[in-house]
């Protein structure tokens, strides 16, 4: 069962806003601080300012002359710091002992208020990230998932022309980048830990940030559209990489998430599985899998992916599609498996303050929904035939989908894949 503790939504004065997840008894914190200053808030020819920008967020500032400095300073007690930046959000989050946290907190405020962006340190941090970029360009999975995702409209951008932006930010891209989005009311943030003591000093000092008000940015929603089979021909790889990608142009509820979970786990998450499963009793795939849920846009997924020796690969889409069918005539019991092992899954959840911040922080900076993870079981629980079934054919009738294989193979191959597949994938390019 998940740790005990309580969740309480802050509403700052000064616009921010945030929860404070209580942990009794935990020795550890951890602190989430969001905003929406992703990639999709910078213009594509300058994709990865927002990038480069948050590896200078925490470094030197305003109180430390360098990034050396400030990370003695930050970690001499054990803490660690991190940053992430997606599409839509820039999180910056450390894991403390709950010996430190209300000075973690000023060091938090420190960097937030007033980094320090100059021409040696762009440099330094362009660098970088170019490197960071550059170890990427070897991983043909996230190539052939850019791929897809570009096709089928969405705001991505490949790898290798992520690096060919950056030599085009400038010092004042990142200045105006930060002004625009590191506002107080575009903050979420996420504090877990015994913290119940600490709850007025820390109201206290997060209300004396001094930042722009600003405004909440809105999330940019993404349109769909069906398209044509990628093939990226790759010579040397002795496997096909593969991707299914099927979305539907609106957000699952979370009981939706659920039971799509629950038949994703149906076809493909056990040895048992009615698709991978069978692959591995058949012989002819070693590893694939299947997911399903919101990507925060406007839109939701349903999709496959592995990896597969060329002479497999049309046995292998030949059971996808023949299980895909067949979806209809899922047992009570095979339902019954699925729901007791996610049972399972829920008992193991929620075991570190740091996976309850992943929890509420999955919702809560995304659409601000607090989504207690007690409520996972009652879902889990809920979750019926009716529900897959009536899920699966709205993916599979009304879906834009597109799939993609990168590797030794040829047009005529990736064709014959995509045509298998509209056996069961019912939309059409000429239906947009």
């Amino acid at each position: 069962m998940p740790l005990k503790h309580t969740v309480e939504e802050i509403k700052l004065n000064n616009g921010a806003k945030g929860l404070l997840i209580d942990v009794p008894g935990s020795t550890a914190v951890t602190c989430y601080f969001g905003f929406r200053a992703g990639h999709s808030y910078s213009d594509r020819s300058i994709e990865e300012t927002s990038h480069i920008m948050e590896h200078m967020m925490i470094g030197a500032n305003g109180t430390y002359p360098s990034q050396e400095a400030y990370y003695q300073e930050f970690t001499k007690n054990g803490a660690s710091l991190n940053a992430h930046t997606s599409t839509i959000n820039m999180i910056y989050d450390a894991v403390l002992p709950i010996i430190d946290y209300e000075r973690i907190l000023d060091l938090t405020k420190i960097a937030m208020e007033s980094p320090l962006f100059t021409k040696e340190i762009l440099e330094s941090e362009k660098g970088n990230v170019r490197e960071e970029l550059t170890g990427k360009l070897s991983d043909y999975s996230r190539l052939l998932w850019q791929t897809v995702h570009i096709a089928m409209g969405g705001d991505w951008v490949i790898d290798q022309e992520k690096i060919e932006t950056i030599d085009r930010v400038t010092l004042d891209d990142i200045i105006a980048h930060y002004n625009k989005t590191h506002t107080l009311k575009n903050m979420r943030f996420i504090l877990a830990g015994d913290i119940a003591s600490h709850r007025d000093s820390t109201i206290s000092k997060l209300e004396s940030w001094s930042m722009p008000s600003g405004e909440r940015l809105p999330s940019k929603q993404y349109v769909p559209k069906m398209s044509a089979p990628i093939r990226i021909f790759k010579e040397d790889l002795k496997s096909l990489i593969f991707a299914v990608n099927i979305v539907i142009p609106r957000e699952l509820s979370q009981s939706e998430e659920t039971a799509m979970g629950g038949l994703c786990h149906i076809l493909t998450g056990t040895f048992y599985s009615k698709i991978f499963g069978k692959a591995r009793k058949m012989g002819i795939c070693y590893a694939m899998g299947s997911s399903s849920g919101n990507d925060n846009d406007g839109t939701s997924h349903f999709r496959f992916y592995g990896r597969v020796k060329p002479d497999n690969a049309e046995a292998l889409f030949d059971l996808i599609v023949d299980e895909l069918k067949k979806i209809n005539e899922i047992s009570d019991s095979e339902l019954s498996a699925a729901k007791q092992y996610a049972i399972g899954g829920y008992q193991l959840r929620g075991q570190t303050v740091r996976s309850l911040c992943d929890w509420y922080g999955g919702y809560y900076f995304n659409n601000e929904t607090i989504d207690p993870i007690e409520t996972a079981l009652d879902r889990i629980k809920a979750s019926s035939l009716d529900d897959i079934n009536r899920l699966a054919k709205e993916f599979l009738e009304t879906g834009y989908w597109c799939v993609g294989c990168i590797g030794d193979l040829s047009q005529e191959q990736i064709d014959s894949y995509s045509h298998k597949l509209s056996e069961v994938l019912k939309r059409r390019a000429d239906q947009e």
